[in-house]
């Protein structure tokens, strides 16, 4: 979905939708969104930096083409968070509240593509514009 959101909207709109779509989701299924469960701020935007970074990347694919390959990619790693945070800041009451600034290393996209999985066929680096 944050995929979609992120090609259709941009990255501030999907934001809004998601936080709010996670939230109202939660409710629905009773969830209590609190300091211990529920949405997490910090984990919503991460996602949102990853999947921002591999869209502005693949322009051109199909959208088809472009959800399969992130699916098989490392860029959609469950653990993938883990590598940038550790589990008691990410985990943290705080983190669930606010984003916070990753604890491991710095976030950087391109040293995503060999973490956890196969390396993607997708080329991670910034396409020329066109004029």
């Amino acid at each position: 979905m944050a995929l979609w959101y992120i090609k259709n909207f941009g990255k501030e709109k999907a934001i809004c939708l998601l936080r709010s779509g996670i939230i109202t989701y939660n409710e629905s299924v009773g969830t209590v969104n609190s300091p211990y469960g529920g949405y997490h701020e910090t984990l919503t935007l991460f996602w949102v930096w990853v999947i921002d970074n591999f869209v502005k990347r693949n322009t051109e694919a199909p959208f088809r083409e472009l959800v399969s390959t992130f699916l098989k990619s490392a860029y959609s790693s469950r653990e993938l968070p883990l590598k940038f945070y550790t589990k008691a800041k990410l985990f943290s009451i705080e983190a669930r509240a606010v984003w916070v600034d990753q604890d491991l290393h710095d976030l950087d996209f391109l040293s995503i593509r060999n973490f956890g999985k196969e390396k993607t066929s997708v080329d991670p680096s910034p396409k020329p514009r066109g004029r």
